[in-house]
Order: C-alpha cells, then sequence, then structure tokens
C-alpha cells in the first residue's frame, strides 16, 4: 500500500521515518511524504499519537 492509498476512513500508526523523509528531502520518499503529512495538516487522515494493542 502506498502513501497516496489511505483515506480518512482509516487509523493508521505511523513512525518517526515519514518525517525524517520529509525534512531531509529524500530522494526517493520525500514527495510522497510532504503530501501525506499535508493531508494531515489539512485534516483529511486522522493521525493518532498512542498505539494500543
Amino acid at each position: 500500500m502506498h502513501l497516496s492509498d489511505y483515506t480518512t476512513n482509516e487509523r493508521i500508526f505511523i513512525d518517526a521515518n515519514i518525517f525524517i523523509y520529509n525534512a531531509f528531502d529524500d530522494p526517493i520518499y520525500g514527495v510522497s511524504s510532504s503530501i501525506f503529512l499535508k493531508k494531515i495538516e489539512e485534516g483529511n487522515i486522522f493521525l493518532s499519537s498512542q498505539w494500543r494493542v
């Protein structure tokens, strides 16, 4: 599954890598991570800071 496949109906856990890819403009994942984080910022994807088992 690609980052662009996630929708507002799903709760997902992301680790620190996505922020690192974005911050350092990773040549492979930088653009997709930036778009994904923008969707979170705009409220199009729900992000929880807690992971529950």
